[in-house]
């Protein structure tokens, strides 16, 4: 690497790993992640709790509904009259009334009672009345429980020789492009604010001539966009590292064992490819942030020079979401443009929807753009980069790549 080069990458990586606001954006994610985690386990403590309900009905619907309280979570209370059920709900010493008929059943609750389960009460209140019904044809037990027994029908998906859960396998398919997606998104946004910030600052100084006059455009564009590379890939290794240590310390616990036997089988490279796709990627959008930013006359103008990359971004975002994990024939030709296919080609390849053959093609084909794109940036950078202008930098990054396109 030329010495040059050298220098300026280590200087704007060091640069910002050494402050605080790297580490604080790194380690966010966790803090969001407890926070969301405790917030969680508060609520669903809460919603666990169970709730006193005083049934208004008929004894035998009271007996049977007390009978499954358990399973309903809830406390059936001695309050049998209507007008006296009334009053404990409105003095708040209930939480609900199930008022059942013949011609249905009626809850009535407050906001700030303790939540009933609607849907599991009714579909053991609907049960019941089956059953009563089914006694009054001279229906015995056996033939109301063949009767009311659903019909089985199972989805698997064979993948790697291995039979998984469909119902999982369509939504793990469903869930990682999105994933991807907002990983690509946050990441690019905040990448690219950085390097422009880096640019802008220094040509608002007029440092940008100086250190020009001591090494040349090339080094300054070359280091520069390595540096701020550098930093992304820093920051994905502490994630790898930490996540990895996390399974270590919990594999053996029941909820990660459950969690990690209900998904389907993931390949490791299919991982790692994933994460050199996104690296190709990122870097695709520093070279766009990195000429964008040439064309700043201050540093009030970085997030005007941020403005291309976010039009950018959007593509495979909407794409991403959008598709939903969808294969059709739209998607797939995306999964082959650069400044798309980082986000949709990994997200295949990891839910088994495309061939290995297919996705090097893919990043293959990334890895070439990001070649020749890099090449022809630095020309365009070196002619800008000491150039000011008021016009919007939109409008001029346009101009520019038609006029040398």
């Amino acid at each position: 690497m030329n010495p040059q080069i050298k220098t300026v990458a280590k200087f704007t990586f060091m640069n910002h790993v050494k402050t605080k606001s790297f580490w604080f954006m790194m380690l966010l994610p966790f803090v969001i992640f407890a926070a969301w985690a405790g917030v969680g386990a508060i609520i669903l403590q809460s919603d666990n709790n169970t709730a006193d309900v005083a049934v208004v009905g008929t004894s035998s619907v009271r007996s049977a509904i007390k009978t499954d309280s358990d399973d309903l979570n809830i406390h059936v209370s001695k309050i049998t009259d209507e007008k006296d059920a009334d009053k404990a709900l409105k003095d708040g010493d209930i939480d609900a009334i199930l008022t059942v008929t013949s011609q249905g059943a009626k809850l009535t609750s407050q906001p700030q009672s303790q939540k009933v389960d609607k849907d599991n009460l009714q579909s053991f209140l609907q049960k019941l009345t089956f059953s009563d019904r089914a006694k009054q044809y001279g229906l015995s037990d056996a033939q109301t429980a063949q009767l009311s027994q659903q019909f089985p029908l199972t989805s698997t998906v064979i993948n790697n020789g291995k039979q998984e859960n469909g119902d999982t396998a369509s939504a793990f398919q469903f869930a990682v492009p999105m994933m991807i997606t907002f990983i690509m998104f946050f990441v690019i946004m905040t990448y690219a604010t950085i390097l422009a910030n880096e640019i802008a600052n220094e040509k608002s100084s007029r440092i940008m001539e100086t250190l020009l006059a001591a090494s040349s455009a090339k080094a300054q564009y070359y280091g520069k966009l390595i540096g701020v590379m550098l930093l992304p890939i820093i920051q994905f290794l502490v994630y790898a590292v930490a996540f990895t240590a996390i399974y270590l310390v919990t594999k053996n616990q029941s909820l990660v064992k459950n969690v990690w036997s209900s998904l389907p089988h993931i390949n490791g490279w299919a991982l790692i490819y994933t994460l050199v796709f996104i690296i190709v990627g990122i870097a695709l959008y520093m070279v766009v942030a990195a000429l964008s930013a040439s064309l700043v006359n201050d540093s009030a103008q970085v997030q005007q020079a941020v403005q291309p990359v976010t039009y950018l971004a959007m593509i495979p975002y909407l794409i991403g979401l959008a598709s939903g994990g969808g294969n059709n024939l739209l998607v797939k030709i995306f999964a082959y443009i650069p400044f798309v296919s980082q986000t949709i080609m990994p997200a295949q390849l990891i839910t088994q929807t495309t061939s290995w053959p297919l996705a090097l093609l893919s990043l293959g084909i990334a890895v070439a753009f990001l070649f020749f794109f890099t090449r022809f940036g630095e020309k365009l950078y070196a002619r800008n980069v000491l150039s000011y202008s008021d016009e919007n930098i939109t409008k001029q990054l346009m101009r520019l790549f038609k006029r040398h396109a």
